[in-house]
C-alpha cells in the first residue's frame, strides 16, 4: 500500500509515500520527471511529488469495488489516462487533478491504454474484443477496431503513430492502419517452436513446432508466408532443398512430408517409417532425402516421386542423427547404440561402424572437405574420425557433461562444441587442441551458430539468454536476457545487417539485429511473432496470491475455476 522512490546510484530509499488503503498495482513516472502516478485497488490514483514524496492529488471516480486501475501519462506529462477493469477510461488534468472526460463505449473490462507518440490519440483495448481510438481534446471516440475473436489483451502505437498493434487471446497480433481501420494479423506457433532453418537464398526462415505445423517467415518483414499443415504430432525438423523448390519436414507422427516452397502445398507424404522421425537431410544435389528414426532404420527417399529407395538397417537402438557427406557419396548416422555408421549412399551398404563412445551419440558432422567425421556424445567427448580408415584420430576432452551440439567454423578446421556443463569450447581438429573456452552461461548451452565471417559465435542456453562471443578473444560481447526459453537460433542477413533468428518455447519467432556502436556490440529486436495464448482449462485458483483483476479475468476466461487468495491476509476473495 506504499510507493517508494529509490536512488539508482546509491540504492537508497529516498521517500516512502503513504495514502493508499489497498494494494498498489501500477506506478509511473511523468515524462517531466516531476510527478509519479500510482494506481491501487482502493479505486484511486494518486499523484506524488517526485522530489518530496508529497501527495499532490487523489483522483477519484472509478468506483467499482472489484476493479483494478490502469494508469499512463500523456507524452507531454500534462494529462493522465486511467482505466478500470469494468469498462470506463478517464482523462485527467495533472496540474489540477480534475477529470476532463469519461470515455464510455467498451462493454467489458479495459486491458490496456496507450497514448500515441504525439499525444493526439488515446487507444484502449478491451475484453469486448475491440480497440477504441479517442480524441483526448474532446473525449470523442474516433474509431472502433474490431476483428479479433477473443479478448484484446494489449495495444501499442508504432513510433510514427500511423499504425497500431493489438494482441489477443485468439493467439494473433493485428497491425492496424490508423484512420483506415484495416488490419493484417501476425500469429506465431501455438506451442513450443523448435528447429529454425534459413532458406538457401537467405530471404526466408522456416520454423517447426509442437503444434504440428511449419511456418515460413519473411526475414525482412516478419510476415508469415505459409503455414504448412498436415502432420498429426509435433514437427521436430525442417530442411530446405538445395534446388530451392522444396521443403521437407519430419514428425513424431512417423511421417515425412515434401512441400512446394512457393505455394506451401504438400506434394508427398512419406509413410514407411514405423517410429518417430528424428532428423532429415537433403543430399547436396537435392535429388534425395535421408531420414533417421527411432525405428532403428535410416531411409533414403526420391524427392521427385516421394518413394523410398533404400532402407538401411544395422543400428540396435534409436537413430537420432543423419548427415550426407559433402560430395553426397556417403551417409553417416549416429545412434543411441553408441555407434556411428557410414553407409554407401547409392547402395545402402554399411562399410564402417565407428565405436569408442561410452554413451549415446547426439550430434555428427562432416568436415568441409569430407575426410573427417566428428561425433558428440553424452559421454562429454567429441571424437574426430578418419572417414577412409574408420580410425579415431583424436578425442576432444575438456567438457564435463553431455556435448549437445557441434558446429564447424566457416572455411576453417576449427569446431565449436556446446555442452550441458554451461560452456562452449573452440577446437583445432587437426591437433585436438582446445583453443578457447567460453564461460558465462548459468545453465546448459543448447545451440550455437557462427557469424558468416566466423569471428563471432551466438549461443542460446537454458538460462534463458542469448550471448555473443568474440572468437579470437573469448570475450562475451553481448548478454541478452530473455523472458522465455530459446530452442533454436540461426544467423541471417536482413538488408545487409547481421541478425539472429530465434525460436522460443512459447511458440514465438523473433529476429534480433546485431548492432555495433562505438565499438560496443548489442542486439535489438527487429520483429517478433508473439502469441497471447493462455489455456488453463480445469486449473483451480486456490492458494494463488497477488492476482490483479485483469489476471483473474484472463484465467477465468481461459477456463480456470475457484477463488484466489487475498495476498494481504490469506483469505479468499470473490471473483
Amino acid at each position: 500500500m506504499t510507493v517508494r522512490l529509490w536512488s539508482v546510484k546509491t540504492k537508497e530509499c529516498l521517500h516512502i509515500s503513504r495514502g493508499h488503503t489497498e494494494i498498489v498495482w501500477n506506478v509511473f513516472y511523468s515524462p517531466r520527471a516531476d510527478t509519479v502516478a500510482s494506481a491501487s485497488d482502493d479505486q484511486t490514483v494518486r499523484l506524488w511529488n517526485a522530489l518530496t514524496g508529497e501527495c499532490l492529488h487523489v483522483l477519484r471516480g472509478h468506483d467499482d469495488d472489484d476493479s483494478t486501475l490502469i494508469v499512463i501519462y500523456s507524452p507531454k506529462g500534462d494529462h493522465l489516462a486511467t482505466g478500470d477493469t469494468v469498462h470506463s477510461v478517464r482523462l485527467w488534468d495533472v496540474e489540477t487533478g480534475t477529470c476532463l472526460f469519461t470515455l464510455l463505449g467498451h462493454s467489458d473490462m479495459i486491458s490496456s491504454i496507450r497514448y500515441s507518440p504525439q499525444g493526439r490519440l488515446v487507444a484502449s483495448s478491451s475484453f469486448d474484443r475491440t480497440v477504441r481510438l479517442w480524441d483526448p481534446e474532446t473525449g470523442v471516440c474516433r474509431q472502433t477496431l474490431a476483428g479479433q475473436s477473443e479478448p484484446v489483451t494489449d495495444v501499442m502505437f508504432s513510433p510514427e503513430g500511423d499504425q497500431i498493434a493489438s494482441c489477443s487471446a485468439d493467439m494473433t497480433v493485428r497491425l492496424w492502419e490508423v484512420g483506415a481501420g484495416t488490419s493484417c494479423h501476425l500469429g506465431g506457433h501455438n506451442s513450443a517452436a523448435w528447429n529454425i532453418v534459413c532458406s538457401p537464398n537467405g530471404k526466408e526462415v522456416a520454423t517447426c513446432s509442437n503444434d504440428a505445423t511449419v511456418r515460413l517467415w519473411d526475414v525482412e518483414t516478419g510476415q508469415c508466408r505459409h503455414i504448412l499443415r498436415g502432420h498429426k504430432k509435433k514437427v521436430f525438423f525442417v530442411a530446405y532443398s538445395p534446388k530451392k523448390d522444396q521443403i521437407a519436414t519430419s514428425s513424431w507422427d512417423t511421417t515425412l512430408r515434401l512441400w512446394n516452397m512457393e505455394t506451401g502445398t504438400c506434394s508427398h507424404v512419406l509413410t514407411d517409417h514405423s517410429g518417430q522421425v528424428c532428423q532429415i537431410t537433403y543430399s547436396p544435389q537435392g535429388d534425395h532425402l535421408v531420414s533417421a528414426s527411432d525405428d532403428m532404420t535410416v531411409r533414403v527417399w526420391d524427392t521427385r516421386t516421394g518413394t523410398c529407395r533404400l532402407t538401411m538397417e544395422g543400428h540396435t537402438h534409436c537413430v537420432l542423427r543423419v548427415v550426407y557427406s559433402p560430395d553426397g557419396s556417403e551417409i553417416a548416422s549416429g545412434s543411441w547404440d553408441k555407434t556411428v555408421r557410414i553407409w554407401d549412399a547409392e547402395t545402402g551398404t554399411c562399410y564402417k561402424t565407428l565405436r569408442g563412445h561410452r554413451d549415446l551419440i547426439d550430434c555428427i558432422l562432416y568436415s568441409p572437405e569430407g575426410g573427417r567425421l566428428l561425433s558428440a556424445s553424452y559421454d562429454a567427448e567429441v571424437r574426430v574420425w578418419d572417414v577412409a580408415s574408420g580410425e579415431c584420430r583424436c578425442v576432444l576432452l575438456g567438457h564435463t557433461d553431455w556435448v549437445r551440439f557441434i558446429k564447424h567454423a566457416p572455411n576453417s578446421y576449427q569446431v565449436a562444441s556446446a555442452s550441458k556443463d554451461s560452456t562452449i569450447k573452440l577446437w583445432d581438429i587437426e591437433t585436438g587442441t582446445c583453443l578457447q573456452t567460453f564461460s558465462g552461461h548459468r545453465d546448459e548451452v543448447w545451440r550455437i551458430v557462427f557469424s558468416p565471417g566466423g569471428d563471432m559465435i551466438a549461443s542460446v542456453s537454458f538460462d534463458r539468454s542469448i550471448r555473443l562471443w568474440d572468437v579470437a578473444s573469448g570475450e562475451c560481447r553481448v548478454v541478452q536476457e530473455l523472458l522465455g526459453s530459446v530452442n533454436g537460433i540461426e544467423w541471417v542477413q536482413c538488408s545487409g545487417i547481421d541478425c539472429l533468428a530465434a525460436t522460443y518455447g512459447d511458440g514465438s519467432v523473433k529476429m534480433w539485429e546485431v548492432t555495433v556502436e562505438d565499438g560496443r556490440y548489442g542486439v535489438r529486436l527487429r520483429w517478433s511473432s508473439m502469441n497471447c495464448a493462455l489455456v488453463v482449462t480445469g486449473a483451480i485458483m486456490q492458494d494463488v496470491r497477488g492476482l490483479s483483476q485483469l489476471n483473474k479475468q484472463l484465467l477465468r476466461q481461459r477456463g480456470a475455476v475457484g477463488e484466489p487468495t487475498d495476498p494481504r491476509c490469506g483469505k479468499k476473495t470473490r471473483m
